[in-house]
């Protein structure tokens, strides 16, 4: 116990004359401070914060077996961290999981770093074991718990956590349930679909519960098309709450992929016409990958609200919706808001290479917002539309022009793989070398170099030489550096 040293005196020894007396000892106990008459358990767990005796206290808790587990979970809330760090390693040393636990689970969720350390590593040995007290402490509703036994119980037990974790759904603060929902979503993985069924079958289950009990069983829903569809069904009859007809969304979208006909209907009647435009622009920017929106999606190009619209232009480029390239153009010449209208260069920069498209995006070049510039470059970036390598020139020429768009127009040139712009770049790129360099010309120079890198020229050591020689920024030589690797896109 601890480091204290003990000695065994022994007064006398006998022995037959001429003998040597040799002598041993039978049996000993050996005795802590704590083992006095009267002490009690409780007493030595409230002795894990002692410094001089606190392992002493932890070490006679070990011996007690579950009497010093509980003694220790007693005291746990009023220790220090030292104190708490003490009482998880007694939990730990435990030679029943399931008698250590509940201390575990305490410890595992303490603010401390290193007595949560202790009971989560210990627990995760444990495995299934530690379930009881895992589910007991869910059942208690503590924010905490909501927070750290959900992901480990549904790791450990995930047969075990389905009823618990569909217990305490749409509980606690919004980090909670998001845990609580994602380890739903772990556990259901693997258990039987009838399981899921009967979970969102039950009326009786609080609404918000049933609708993150749906969002949590998404990876799930297409084999479970039916009660599914009843559930959604349930939370939108009547007058459901926007929050309700927006979250609803996501499982309406997994259905809908899993080519559910009642869903999909359903999502592209709230797409084109629900009352609020959050759950529109909600719907578009969930439309991807599910048959038959496209036209709800080209509808939603049109929409009165600009977050709708820029939610449609950003799937129609990430779906490639080329039969929607004349109204995309539209809106990238007319539209009021700049972001609508940065969103529709990037869906024109998205679909295939057309002269006419990159027509269209030229004239971004010249619109009144930034914004739009920049994201016009990158998208004749992506078409590598040499046919209109002047005005790009022209925009990384211009002193007046945002530092973004410069930038933009550096990006463009190398994917344009300018090979008349190389003298250009590799003026830009010396200025960030100057220690006296303005912030501006570093950055401009430093997306030169990085242009440089992109082109890779036979002389491509001889343009960064001056960015590696003696008194050159950091940065210049960083960049530089990173730039003689490049494979180079131009061949």
């Amino acid at each position: 116990m601890g480091h204290q040293q003990a000695r065994v005196i022994v007064d006398q020894a006998y022995a037959h004359e001429g003998a040597r007396a040799e002598v041993s000892i039978a049996e000993l106990t050996a005795y802590s401070a704590y083992d006095a008459e009267g002490a009690s358990l409780d007493a030595v767990a409230h002795a894990l914060v002692d410094p001089a005796r606190g392992d002493e206290a932890s070490a006679l808790l070990k011996r007690a077996g579950k009497g010093g587990l509980d003694a220790a979970l007693r005291a746990f809330d009023g220790l220090d961290a030292t104190g708490r760090a003490r009482a998880a390693d007694v939990a730990a040393s435990a030679t029943s999981c399931a008698d250590g636990s509940p201390l575990l689970v305490r410890a595992m969720i303490d603010s401390d770093r290193e007595v949560a350390r202790k009971g989560q590593e210990k627990l995760e040995r444990c495995g299934r074991t530690a379930a009881p007290a895992l589910v007991a402490a869910l059942d208690r509703g503590d924010e905490a718990a909501l927070g750290h036994v959900a992901p480990l119980l549904a790791m450990v037990a995930p047969s075990l956590a389905l009823d618990p974790l569909a217990a305490v759904m749409a509980r606690g603060s919004r980090a909670a349930r998001e845990q609580v929902r994602s380890a739903f979503a772990r556990a259901a993985r693997g258990a039987p679909a009838s399981k899921i069924s009967a979970l969102l079958r039950d009326r009786a289950r609080d609404p918000a519960a049933r609708l993150d009990l749906l969002r949590a069983s998404s990876e799930r829903l297409g084999e479970l098309r039916d009660d599914a569809d009843a559930a959604v069904a349930d939370l939108l009859d009547g007058q459901p709450s926007m929050r309700t007809r927006y979250l609803a969304l996501g499982p309406l979208a997994a259905l809908s992929r899993a080519s559910d006909p009642i869903a999909t209907r359903r999502f592209v009647s709230m797409m084109s016409s629900d009352p609020d435009a959050s759950v529109r622009a909600r719907a578009a920017e969930l439309a991807n990958g599910i048959p038959g929106v496209q036209g709800a999606l080209l509808g939603a190009l049109r929409d009165p609200g600009p977050r709708v619209r820029e939610a449609a232009l950003r799937n129609v480029g990430a779906e490639r919706v080329s039969a929607a390239a004349v109204a995309v153009e539209a809106i990238l010449s007319r539209d009021s808001w700049p972001f609508v209208r940065a969103a529709a260069a990037g869906a024109l920069g998205a679909m295939a290479p057309a002269p006419d498209i990159d027509r269209a995006l030229a004239s971004g070049l010249t619109d009144a917002s930034p914004r739009v510039r920049a994201a016009t470059l990158d998208a004749l970036a992506a078409h590598r539309a040499a046919a209109h390598v002047e005005a790009v020139r022209r925009a990384i020429d211009a002193d007046d022009e945002t530092l973004d768009v410069r930038v933009a127009a550096a990006h463009a040139l190398a994917w344009m793989c300018d090979a008349g712009s190389l003298d250009r770049l590799a003026d830009f790129a010396r200025k960030a070398a100057s220690p006296v360099a303005s912030e501006a010309e570093l950055t401009l120079g430093l997306a030169s170099v990085r242009a440089l890198g992109e082109m890779h020229p036979p002389d491509l050591a001889r343009r960064l030489a001056p960015l590696v020689e003696r008194g050159a920024r950091d940065e210049a030589k960083r960049a530089a550096e990173a730039a003689r690797a490049e494979r180079g896109i131009c061949r």
